[in-house]
């Protein structure tokens, strides 16, 4: 039996590891694994594969490996959480009503609207399974933290930051998955974000951004925060890989213009 530690290097080593353990077909207990909410969906999607793996917290244990050979699967793919949830974001701070039918098992979509709720989003998902944003209702703080439902997926930590910066209160944020995913807060508190940093708790005051700032080399949801920051604040910003950022929202969708008003 393999038994190793990842140190918490993430979605894809964890994903990575659980493949290479499908193929070897050998029972192996992984601890440290990430987080993540996809690493969840993926031991769902190898469990209906027929694979006898068990995930409690950071550790997974894999018993067998028989995966089906044969015959016809089905495998629903999950909602896209991070996507869905920075169009509920910009929504609310546009004062933009809208309407998003997430691919997936409703309860994603129910979790999402909650979190929403929970920041003073008017959100809420009908019979049908759509999450409906009529406005931002309530300028209040909220205290969240990132981790399994029902807190704050860890990649919507930068867009929820933006979020906090427009209530009338001091809110927190908490990160219990990502040691280090505030490369945000630097270029925010220069435009005038009143954003104080304690280990992985981010203390967030009602502000308003002015003026403008160079942001280089930041991650996919960190860039998508400024330019978040930059459509609801008229901010400017400049940079050499802003752009990086349209990967990680289908670039030139649809749904990349309703978020950020990409042309």
């Amino acid at each position: 039996r393999a038994s190793f530690s990842l140190e918490d290097k993430g979605i894809s080593a964890t994903i990575l590891a659980l493949i290479i353990d499908a193929s070897l077909r050998s029972p192996a207990i992984i601890r440290r694994v990430s987080l993540e909410h996809e690493v969840g969906d993926f031991v769902t999607i190898l469990r209906s594969l027929g694979a006898g793996i068990y995930r409690k917290g950071r550790t997974i244990k894999i018993s067998r490996l028989c995966l089906h050979a044969h015959g016809p699967l089905s495998i629903t793919i999950p909602s896209d959480l991070i996507t869905a949830g920075t169009a509920m974001v910009s929504g609310a701070l546009l004062a933009e009503p809208r309407h998003l039918l997430m691919a997936g098992p409703d309860w994603r979509a129910r979790w999402l609207a909650s979190l929403g709720q929970h920041c003073g989003i008017n959100a809420y998902v009908d019979h049908g399974g759509a999450m409906h944003v009529e406005s931002k209702s309530a300028k209040r703080g909220f205290q969240l933290r990132t981790g399994f439902p029902p807190h704050l997926p860890a990649d919507l930590q930068p867009i929820f930051t933006i979020l906090a910066l427009s209530g009338n209160r001091t809110s927190s944020i908490e990160d219990r998955v990502h040691s280090d995913r505030f490369d945000h807060v630097a270029p925010l508190v220069a435009m005038g974000a009143r954003i104080t940093r304690v280990r992985r708790r981010l203390a967030i005051h009602p502000s308003q951004l002015q003026g403008s700032v160079t942001v280089d080399k930041l991650g996919i949801r960190e860039a998508a925060a400024m330019r978040l920051a930059q459509v609801v604040h008229g901010v400017d910003l400049g940079s050499s890989d802003l752009d990086a950022m349209w990967r990680g929202y289908e670039r030139d969708t649809a749904l990349t213009q309703l978020c950020f008003g990409r042309k």
